[in-house]
């Protein structure tokens, strides 16, 4: 079976999110592990301001009314970014 370029890119992303907390957990730990939770969005449908990697709700551009709305009624203070140097450019290629 041959991986697409888009789903070795979520493998690769769910890899180090495991790994994240498997290796670094208590390095990393979370204030409150039972009201935190990671969550990856398509491009483009949670905004932070330009050069921002943390932001409160109501500072977000949300395009998705869905998302929106289920932020709104789980009552998510705010978003900061899982890995704020990500670039695609740091991913391996499969050719």
């Amino acid at each position: 079976m041959k991986l697409s370029k888009v789903h070795f890119q979520l493998v690769v992303f769910c890899t180090m999110i495991i790994l994240n907390f498997l290796l670094l957990g208590s390095v990393y730990s979370q204030s409150n592990s039972r009201s935190e939770v990671v969550a990856m969005f398509k491009s483009g449908v949670v905004t932070l301001s330009a050069g921002k990697t943390y932001a409160v709700i109501n500072e977000l551009k949300i395009s998705s009314p869905q998302i929106k709305t289920a932020l709104s009624q789980n009552n998510v203070q705010f978003i900061s970014k899982a890995f704020p140097k990500f670039s695609l450019t740091d991913t391996l290629g499969i050719s």
